[in-house]
């Protein structure tokens, strides 16, 4: 029998072997924290490098600029820093994951640079996929909860693929097709734990009368990221587990 080769697969030295069960939630979380332990000095510092200038910017508009009661400018100009600056920090993030699947060693300028160089394809890879989110959302909520598992993928994809735009998303929905509930359910459970810390950090912050000031709140939310990156780690192991299994049934 001809063997196929996927196009799409990373190189084979940048897999290590899974488990028996590769897509399984405790082998994705437990495969996560070993490199997010491994690796944290460099994470840390990547997303403190990315996101403290960014934290600074964000806090000073939501105290002395925007309307305190208008969360949506808020929210917008959060979400334009992470397009210009956000998606280094994340695609550095996946570069320094993807480098430790390979028992490569990398420094946190290697990860920023790996970063810059996803850049031009991070954003415009999630401006299409938050683009095509909120139009399913407006038009009816189920395409939208249909849409959220299939383009998990997307940022995993751009940096270990080098696709972007319409490509990692149709790769993102070829990875996860066959898998849906498997997806969907490890997207609840990451969403939960995330949103169980963001609670706590919240009610901590509420009942421990920490005071009002920008700049503490830029130190908290600074925090904040460095933990929430693991999600970031979850998502690429999602992805690596995911990449694997197609890889094996185009060589089938």
């Amino acid at each position: 029998m001809s063997e196929s080769i996927n196009p799409y697969a990373p190189p084979a030295a940048k897999i290590l072997s899974l488990s028996q069960n590769p897509i399984g939630m405790w082998t994705i979380f437990v495969d996560a924290w070993e490199i997010f332990r491994a690796r944290f000095v460099v994470i840390s510092a990547l997303v403190l490098l990315v996101w403290t200038p960014c934290g600074l910017f964000s806090s000073y508009m939501d105290y002395f600029v925007f309307d305190p009661a208008d969360m949506k400018a808020s929210y917008n100009f959060s979400r334009l820093l992470y397009y210009l600056v956000g998606v280094i920090a994340t695609a550095g993030m996946v570069h320094v994951a993807l480098s430790h699947s390979s028992d490569g060693m990398i420094t946190v300028g290697q990860a920023f640079r790996a970063g810059l160089r996803a850049w031009p394809r991070m954003a415009w890879t999630q401006f299409l996929t938050d683009a095509f989110l909120v139009l399913s959302f407006v038009l009816l909520v189920v395409p939208c909860l249909y849409l959220l598992p299939r383009l998990l993928l997307v940022e995993s994809v751009v940096v270990c693929e080098g696709l972007s735009g319409n490509a990692a998303i149709d790769r993102s929905y070829a990875l996860t097709r066959g898998h849906y509930w498997k997806v969907f359910r490890f997207m609840l459970v990451v969403t939960g734990i995330m949103g169980a810390w963001l609670a706590f950090c919240w009610f901590a912050r509420a009942f421990l009368s920490v005071p009002d000031h920008w700049l503490l709140d830029v130190a908290l939310n600074l925090i904040a990221d460095v933990i929430s990156a693991y999600e970031t780690v979850l998502v690429f192991c999602l992805y690596r587990a995911l990449s694997q299994l197609s890889d094996k049934a185009y060589q089938a």
